[in-house]
C-alpha cells in the first residue's frame, strides 16, 4: 500500500520508516507532554546527499533552539529486531565520494594514435586505486576505498565501434573511522591522479561530493540512551565496531552534545540498499518506545506511556 508512486523506483534504506517513528512520537507526545522544557521533532531532507544536516545547522531558526541533546537514530538489518544498537564513540565512518575526470583527444579508432586515448590510465587506477589503503593506513581501524563508477568514452543513444576515446570518468568513495586517516587517503588518492595523468599526458581533474564527517556520540549521552533502553525494557546491542556506511547526523554531534543508535530491524533483513529491503512495520512502535524512554529521562512525562496508542 506504501509503494511508491514511481514504478520501479523506491528509496531501500528505511527513511520512511524513520519519519513513521518521529510521527508516532509526536502523536503520543499531543498526549502526554514533557514536564520541563521542549522537545523538537526533526524531519529533515537530504540526508543521503549530505547537504540535509548543514542546511539545518546554518539555520538560524534551529540555531535559536539551542539543544540540550540531540538524539538520532538509523535501523539496522541484520541485527535482531527491536534491539537498541549502541556504541561508545563512533558510531559511523567519515566518507567522501570522488569524481575524476580525465581528458585526452578523440580519434577514428583506426587510427587511434592519431589521438591521446586515457585507456591505459583508467586500467593503472581501477588496479591501483583499491589498494591505496593499504598503503596508507597507520592503525588496525576501517580505511577503504571504494569504486562506484568508470566510463571510458562518451556514453551515447549507441553503441559507436569507430571512435577511439578521448575522456573518461572515475567515481568512488573514500570511507573512515577516523578523519585524519581519511584525509591521508584523499591526498593520496590526488597523487596517485596525478602521477598516471602526467605519465599519460592527459588533463585531469578530481572533485569531492557528499562529505560526511564521522558520527561521534557524546559520553553523557549515551549514559542517558542506554539506561533509557534498559528502563524501556529493551535489548541493548553493543557494536563492535562502527558501521561503515556514513550519517549526516554527524554534523549536530560537532555542535551539541548527544547520541545516535541504531535499531535492529532483523536478522534475515536485506541490506541497505537492496532492492528486497523493506522497512519492518513491527519497528515503528519500538522506535516510538526509546524516545520517549528517552524523553522521560531528560525532560519527564506527564503520564505513562501506552504504546498500544503509537
Amino acid at each position: 500500500a506504501y509503494r511508491s508512486g514511481n514504478h520501479g523506483v523506491s528509496h531501500k534504506c528505511g527513511h520512511d520508516g524513520h519519519m513513521a517513528v518521529l510521527c508516532g512520537v509526536a502523536k503520543m507526545l499531543g498526549k502526554q507532554g514533557p514536564v520541563t522544557g521542549k522537545v523538537v521533532l526533526l524531519f529533515q531532507p537530504a540526508e543521503e546527499t549530505g547537504e540535509g544536516a548543514p542546511a539545518v545547522v546554518a539555520d538560524e531558526r534551529f540555531l535559536k533552539l539551542a539543544p540540550d541533546y540531540v538524539f538520532g537514530f538509523h535501523n539496522l538489518p541484520r541485527e535482531p529486531l527491536h534491539s537498541v544498537c549502541v556504541r561508545n564513540g563512533t558510531f559511523a565512518s567519515a566518507s567522501e565520494g570522488f569524481r575524476i575526470q580525465l581528458t585526452g583527444a578523440f580519434s577514428h579508432s583506426s587510427y587511434p594514435e592519431h589521438g591521446k586515448s586515457p585507456a591505459a590510465a583508467v586500467a593503472r587506477l581501477l588496479a591501483e586505486l583499491p589498494a591505496l589503503p593499504d598503503k596508507v593506513s597507520n592503525s588496525d581501524e576501517l580505511l577503504m576505498l571504494t569504486l562506484t563508477q568508470a566510463l571510458l568514452g562518451e556514453k551515447g543513444p549507441k553503441m559507436d565501434f569507430g571512435v577511439a576515446p578521448g575522456v573518461a570518468e572515475i567515481c568512488g568513495t573514500v570511507r573512515a573511522h577516523q578523519q585524519a586517516e581519511l584525509e591521508g587517503l584523499k591526498a593520496a588518492l590526488t597523487n596517485l591522479t596525478e602521477q598516471v595523468s602526467e605519465a599519460e599526458a592527459l588533463d585531469w581533474e578530481l572533485s569531492w561530493h557528499e562529505a560526511f564527517p564521522a558520527t561521534v556520540s557524546h559520553d553523557e549521552a549515551m549514559v542517558i540512551l542506554r539506561d533509557a533502553a534498559s528502563e524501556a525494557g529493551m535489548e541493548l546491542k553493543e557494536l563492535a565496531e562502527p558501521m561503515r556506511w556514513s550519517e549526516d547526523f554527524s554534523h549536530y554531534l560537532q555542535r551539541w552534545p548527544g547520541a545516535f543508535f541504531g535499531l535492529g530491524s532483523g536478522v534475515d533483513q536485506p541490506q541497505l540498499h537492496n532492492e528486497y529491503y523493506d522497512f519492518p512495520d513491527a519497528l515503528i512502535p519500538s522506535g516510538v518506545q526509546i524516545y520517549l524512554s528517552l524523553v522521560a529521562a531528560i525532560n519527564g512525562l506527564t503520564g505513562e506511556s501506552d504504546q498500544s496508542q503509537a
